[in-house]
């Protein structure tokens, strides 16, 4: 995997995210946004696309030295259900154009925590950082109604799952996704429904199973 000091901010320097999220008028946010992805779009049909161009919401430097703080204050704010949830909603109100998420900030803010709990469970599979796989996981984890997503290979070591699938590659391309997915949640005049099929179920089916991989993994560390 990738060298993590490769993540980078991008074209959106840091004051900009931060006044997505909470500052101004918002369809003037909503405008900047779209801008900002027809800009995402044009650098994803040259050569000049790796991760560090996908502007990720860095971690401050005591999350990147122990990234498991970031699994941490995620599921002490979202329980695996309600995350799954918000997903849901999430991926509903951008796949029909007519539909706006109703709480475009409660979105924007649930956008980066995702953002960072992907970053954190890219840099855990890269360091590889010692997780204890004796751990006897209490049986709610084992509850088909709770971790349905992953087959039994990748529910019994989540860690592997996240060093195949979190490369820095496919951050980038899921990266873009959640920001088309963003947009047209966020606006009654797009959809995802046009868009190529990675990025519609089965980037919906990609992100539930990282939600699952980083729950377990939580609660091993937790634990």
């Amino acid at each position: 995997m990738e060298d993590s000091s490769k993540i980078i901010q991008g074209n959106l320097i840091i004051e900009q995210a931060e006044e997505l999220p909470g500052f101004g008028n918002f369809g003037k946010r909503l405008d900047y946004l779209e801008h900002w992805l027809k800009t995402e779009r044009r650098l994803n049909e040259t050569e000049i696309n790796g991760f560090e161009n996908s502007c990720p919401l860095l971690l401050n430097d005591e999350q990147l030295t122990n990234p498991r703080i970031v699994l941490e204050n995620f599921f002490n704010g979202n329980d695996l259900i309600s995350a799954k949830a918000k997903l849901k909603y999430w991926f509903k109100t951008a796949l029909t154009e007519e539909l706006r998420y109703e709480n475009g900030n409660e979105l924007l803010f649930f956008h980066n925590q995702l953002i960072q709990l992907f970053h954190s469970g890219y840099l855990i599979a890269l360091k590889q950082h010692s997780i204890d796989d004796d751990f006897d996981q209490v049986d709610l984890l084992n509850s088909d109604a709770l971790i349905c997503c992953l087959d039994k290979a990748e529910k019994s070591n989540p860690l592997k799952y996240l060093s195949v699938t979190l490369t820095s590659s496919n951050l980038r391309v899921i990266r873009f996704g959640m920001q088309e997915w963003l947009y047209s949640a966020l606006s009654n005049r797009s959809s995802i429904s046009q868009l190529d099929s990675k990025f519609i179920f089965e980037q919906y089916e990609l992100l539930e199973k990282l939600l699952e991989a980083l729950f377990l993994i939580s609660s091993r560390v937790l634990n």
